[in-house]
């Protein structure tokens, strides 16, 4: 690694084609060399002013004792005033400096976007550029890292490892980036503009979200939110940067280090059509609940369930599951004139009120509430219009009922 303001006399790992990026405070106007002890190590390298972010790109470096195969760290330095990045080429041990003049910022966003759409003209449209130059752009990624990123397979593209080792660094890279370059002391939601990704179940859009968007409307008219789908990893989510905000329960998204706020719990009811043939009184018995066929909701290819099916999964408890979805707001349609019963969540049924055809009965085996909570990574936690979003999320929890 390359010590900023402190000598350096440790050894350089291989690595594969890394973007880092630190803040550093320092003490110069400009970057300066100074003199390092120690034979052969790394020189020392002091920049400064204010708040300074450096990106550093260090290209299949391999360790000192076998040589290198490319012969210089570029230091892309930004600053509170520095409206173009200042390229600094720091020759290693003193081999000649390798080209990289084609490597820009540019690259980096193109770059981020092939990682997240895996689609060349989907990712255009993402950062607004034609399929053509999204093309060379590719091309010239590929020469850069030696590696082709994204391969065909069967009809779509697919990431190399290289590629998938890429995600994290990259968007981190570029959101660190981002937050030097246009840092507010505040953020005005009637005036400024930003766009967050919120990741969720259809259950949390319809309970959570919904009266969220209503607000914003209003609100914050030059705030864009994207709904996304509720992932089989969330956490994987919000380490890569695709979600601002996961909302997920609390015994379902584990103990995973991420900062998180409590939003609402519900209980679980059982669902069934108000003229089930079998259901002839006002409650479900034990026996009828394992005899009918159910509809559960599922995600993923592995199907994992929701928390209530889990809970019965544990106890051992076998029942007829004929039916799943990755829904929970399909359940009610798709049990009304069927035999099926499945399991829903008081605050949905409550919201889906017009499905005057179903009839719900508290489940004859107890199972425990529901806990949804707000995750996000630490990166957003002093970023005060996420900040924003997050209180205003949770005053829109404290006010259901």
């Amino acid at each position: 690694m390359l010590a900023m303001s402190r000598g350096y006399s440790g050894e350089l790992q291989r690595v594969q084609s890394i973007f880092v990026i630190s803040n550093i405070y320092a003490n110069a106007a400009f970057c300066t060399r100074s003199n390092h002890g120690d034979r052969g190590a790394a020189p020392n390298y002091r920049c400064s002013g204010c708040l300074t972010s450096i990106v550093w790109i260090m290209t299949r470096s391999l360790h000192p004792a076998a040589g290198f195969r490319n012969h210089q760290i570029r230091l892309i330095l930004f600053g509170r005033n520095v409206h173009t990045p200042v390229l600094c080429h720091l020759p290693v041990n003193g081999s000649r400096a390798l080209n990289l003049r084609s490597v820009d910022l540019n690259l980096l966003v193109v770059l981020d976007a092939l990682l997240t759409e895996r689609n060349v003209s989907r990712a255009g449209e993402r950062i607004g550029l034609t399929q053509s130059a999204m093309s060379a752009a590719l091309s010239r990624l590929r020469e850069l890292f030696d590696d082709p990123l994204l391969v065909r397979f069967g009809r779509g593209l697919e990431l190399t490892r290289n590629a998938e080792e890429l995600i994290v660094p990259v968007r981190e890279t570029l959101e660190r980036i981002e937050q030097t370059l246009s840092k507010k002391a505040h953020f005005d939601p009637a005036e400024n503009t930003r766009s967050f990704s919120i990741s969720a179940s259809d259950y949390a859009v319809l309970v959570l979200l919904t009266p969220l968007v209503r607000a914003l409307a209003t609100e914050a008219p030059n705030v864009t939110v994207h709904l996304l789908p509720r992932a089989r990893d969330p956490g994987r989510m919000l380490q890569t940067g695709q979600a601002d905000l996961v909302i997920e329960p609390s015994e379902l998204f584990g103990d995973a280090g991420y900062p998180s706020t409590p939003l609402l719990s519900d209980r679980w009811l059982c669902a069934a059509d108000a003229q089930h043939p079998h259901i002839a009184k006002d409650c479900l018995t034990h026996e009828q609940f394992l005899k009918l066929p159910h509809l559960v909701y599922g995600i993923g290819m592995d199907r994992q369930l929701n928390l209530a099916d889990q809970r019965l999964s544990e106890m051992g408890i076998q029942r007829r599951i004929q039916i799943t979805v990755e829904s929970f707001l399909l359940v009610p349609f798709l049990i009304e004139g069927t035999p099926l019963i499945s399991l829903v969540l008081e605050r949905e049924a409550r919201a889906l009120h017009s499905c005057s055809k179903l009839k719900l009965f508290e489940p004859p085996i107890a199972l425990p509430d529901i806990h949804e909570a707000m995750y996000w990574h630490p990166r957003h936690t002093n970023d005060p219009a996420h900040a924003w979003l997050r209180n205003r999320l949770r005053d829109v929890a404290a006010a259901l009922v």
